[in-house]
């Protein structure tokens, strides 16, 4: 697991031998100006998980090789960057990086991996958003080509589909919602095989999804939610629906600072919202979802800017938290098997 800050990069490794807190005393990767957000693959075709790292402070993408001494190494100057994704965009077998940058120029920016890890100096725009917060990726029309769904702080969720290799992007067609959303994913919500797209708004704290096979139409999942921030898909009663985890940063007095929200429409039903368990923090931001212990249910890792770092164990479809550690400025966890030992 990794957590990003604004002094250091942190990798934690799974202990098995320790169910309620599954992780060691961390190693230090690097120090970071100003850390924002990450993804993990491997980048370099060698067999082991890498780290592709946006340090929107030192206007630098960095990938951090597996090699045993994680070898730092920067790909892309770019003006802040934030978050990070990764997919094969032109299906050559390699991972390639899709990045919101949101500096002097506003960008989506996609980077096409050679195959050994090597990246080109400047990357392909897809799209131009106010204040671009997040980016998500998933092949919509089923061709085989990943596309990418982008939020904007000041303008509406928009779609890039990717035409194939060589052909290009299409941008202009597939608007979701309205401004002011920090976080988005992908997720078949209704059960129909296509995924649909899960939207956060915070500043007025809505939650819905939108369905790609009826333009995109708006669909309510909560209203109200103080301090909606980021959210999380997974299943958290194991009944095959799709249920949320939604992070809050900044809720008002007796509100929640994660909320679970329950997919019951194949009951006929809407969705139940319940307070996930995790103790006040002022700041939360992103969540990850994982199997944390290996029992088959889904958990989850939450970071708050203010430090605190937990883990969220599913009890049978209600969640306890942990505190696993304090990182200050930490904003985006990520599980992943870095070791290889079967372990997130």
């Amino acid at each position: 697991m990794r957590t990003l800050s604004s002094t250091l990069l942190l990798l934690l490794l799974a202990s098995p031998a320790v169910a309620a807190v599954p992780f060691d005393a961390g190693t230090l990767l690097a120090p970071l100006a100003g850390g924002f957000g990450g993804a993990a693959g491997d980048m370099d075709g060698d067999g082991d998980i890498d780290l592709v790292i946006a340090d929107q402070a030192a206007d630098t993408l960095f990938l951090f090789d597996n090699d045993g001494s994680w070898t730092q190494t920067a790909i892309a100057s770019i003006d802040a960057p934030r978050e990070v994704e990764l997919a094969d965009f032109n299906r050559d077998g390699a991972l390639d990086i899709v990045i919101a940058a949101q500096g002097s120029v506003d960008d989506v920016i996609v980077y096409l991996n050679d195959g050994t890890g090597g990246f080109p100096a400047t990357g392909t725009v897809v799209g131009s958003p106010n204040n671009p917060d997040a980016v998500s990726v998933f092949d919509l029309q089923g061709d085989g080509d990943m596309d990418i769904l982008y939020d904007s702080g000041a303008g509406p969720v928009r779609v890039a589909r990717n035409d194939g290799p060589g052909a290009g992007w299409a941008t202009s067609g597939d608007v979701l919602a309205g401004n002011n959303s920090t976080d988005s994913a992908f997720g078949d919500i209704d059960g129909d095989g296509t995924p649909d797209a899960i939207v956060v708004q915070y500043g007025s704290g809505e939650v819905h999804w939108h369905d790609p096979t009826n333009n995109w139409a708006w669909n309510n999942i909560a209203t109200g939610l103080s301090g909606a921030y980021s959210v999380a898909p997974l299943d958290a009663d194991r009944d095959g629906q799709l249920d949320l985890l939604v992070a809050h940063r900044n809720p008002s007095a007796g509100s929640n600072f994660v909320t679970l929200l329950t997919n019951e429409l194949d009951t006929g039903a809407s969705w139940t919202q319940t307070d996930a368990g995790t103790p006040a923090t002022s700041n939360a931001r992103f969540i990850s979802p994982g199997d944390l212990d290996n029992d088959g249910w889904d958990d989850a890792i939450l970071a708050t800017q203010g430090g605190a770092i937990y883990t969220l164990h599913n009890q049978g479809g209600t969640f306890e938290s942990q505190l696993l550690d304090s990182i200050p400025g930490s904003r985006t966890p990520l599980l992943a098997d870095v070791d290889g030992d079967g372990d997130l």
